[in-house]
């Protein structure tokens, strides 16, 4: 089924299974999300094998914890307003953190765990221990996640785990990586020198540093992850609706695509339908031009996680029809950039049914889908890692072929086996001829098929 918006769903418990994983790919999952900060190589082979017997072509996104700080507590912790406890560096302490920031902080900075759902602050500091005051009433578990604003932590950008499991993602196949707390370009290169074999590489901005170098990080990047959990933490929230939209419009202009996620829909963890707030969240970030939108602990340990994808593919679908074209479309001394422009219009004027696009590296389909046309672009490629890269891209049908097609004929004959076109379509068909360079649009054709 053509889905425009794309839709990432987490693996876990909830949704592991075979019979889980096809429920929510026929109800409009596009790609999944493997959170390494939870569980174990045991488990990850398991959701992968669940997965690929399901289906071998969906992306599976290995989601890497990066430089990200977590608690490590042996019993769960239950704070109120004017609790103290101890937290140390150390495995042997209760209550510990994963990485060791204590000459970082100084008494009154504060600390945040789970997304911001409990806070503290550093009343004192002895014997390389933090005593922390809490501000209110929570349950803290083992392993969530910690935040301490406006502290510089100098963490190398992958741990010795990463690296382990890098090696178990490259071992199955895995070539789509998502990078945690991503500060910097020289994050992602250190990712891509441990990967390798032109990987799909997801940067995800969840830092008042990834902000700030939200460009250069771009672009030696695949895609990026509006990641507002922690970015929320990290920031002002009041910040995040703007940034959101900033982060998404530097995306739709440089042709990558982009992601939003967290809390989309958080009320369905528990509870069978969505908060109007969070059908309008859903919608809005459409209408922002996000490419896809991801669902975490509503599908990995929610109660509902197959009614969340139907909500969430129903809200997109409410809304695609009046995404904007939010690209600058003064045309410049770039062929593949004025190209496409050209293609966008023609599309409109000559009232077409597809665009058709041959790629070897997904170029052409990732600078069409930036004007969120309301024409389905087909993307036909015969690389699998472009396969897995236009599969995040708003509008792109991604098809697979065995070798490079040798003529529009040749494509258009498979299309419609595939029955993805029929008798009297209109379609323009475009890509790369015998230019001989790379990323590089310079064909435009027109047929109407009889």
């Amino acid at each position: 089924m053509f889905h425009s918006t794309k839709i990432m769903a987490t693996l876990g418990p909830a949704s592991s299974s075979k019979a889980m994983v096809k429920k929510l790919l026929n109800h409009g999952t596009n790609s999944f999300r493997l959170n390494t900060a939870h569980g174990d190589l045991g488990q990850y082979n398991r959701m992968v094998a669940n997965v690929k017997a399901v289906s071998n072509d969906v992306p599976v996104v290995v989601d890497l914890k990066g430089p990200e700080m977590r608690c490590v507590l042996k019993n769960p912790l239950s704070v109120s307003r004017g609790t103290t406890a101890w937290f140390g560096f150390s495995a042997k302490d209760e209550f510990s953190f994963n990485r060791d920031f204590y000459s970082n902080v100084k008494v009154g900075s504060k600390i945040f765990f789970e997304d911001g759902r409990c806070g503290a602050k550093v009343i004192e500091k002895k014997d390389r221990k933090l005593k922390l005051g809490f501000s209110g009433s929570f349950e803290l578990k083992s392993n969530k996640g910690v935040n301490v604003p406006g502290v510089g932590l100098d963490f190398p950008a992958l741990s010795k785990r990463d690296k382990n499991i890098i090696s178990w993602a490259k071992g199955k196949g895995l070539h789509v990586f998502a990078l945690s707390f991503c500060r910097s370009a020289s994050d992602v290169l250190a990712l891509k020198k441990v990967l390798g074999d032109e990987p799909i590489i997801i940067s995800k901005i969840e830092s008042n540093e990834g902000v700030k170098n939200f460009r250069e990080i771009l672009s030696v990047s695949d895609g990026i992850m509006v990641a507002r959990g922690d970015l929320g933490v990290e920031v002002k929230k009041e910040r995040i609706p703007l940034l959101q939209k900033k982060m998404i419009m530097r995306c739709l202009n440089e042709g990558k695509f982009s992601i939003v996620a967290t809390q989309m829909l958080e009320s369905m963890i528990k509870n069978p339908y969505p908060s109007r707030a969070e059908v309008s969240d859903i919608a809005n970030s459409v209408l922002d031009g996000a490419d896809c939108l991801m669902l975490s602990g509503e599908t990995a340990i929610g109660s509902y996680p197959v009614e969340s994808v139907k909500e969430m593919r129903s809200a997109c679908e409410a809304v695609e029809e009046k995404v904007p074209n939010l690209v600058d479309m003064k045309f410049s001394s770039s062929t593949s950039d004025s190209v496409t422009k050209t293609i966008y219009r023609l599309s409109h004027y000559l009232k077409v049914n597809r665009i058709i696009a041959f790629t070897k590296s997904g170029y052409t389909c990732q600078m069409i889908s930036r004007f969120r046309t309301k024409v389905p672009v087909i993307g036909v490629s015969w690389k699998k890692r472009t396969m897995n890269l236009l599969g995040f891209y708003f509008g792109v049908v991604p098809v697979a072929v065995k070798k490079e097609p040798r003529s529009s004929r040749e494509i258009i004959s498979l299309l419609m086996k595939q029955k993805l076109l029929k008798k009297g379509n209109k379609v323009i068909l475009t890509g790369n001829m015998a230019s001989g360079k790379e990323q590089h649009s310079n064909m435009i054709e027109v047929q109407e098929i009889r």
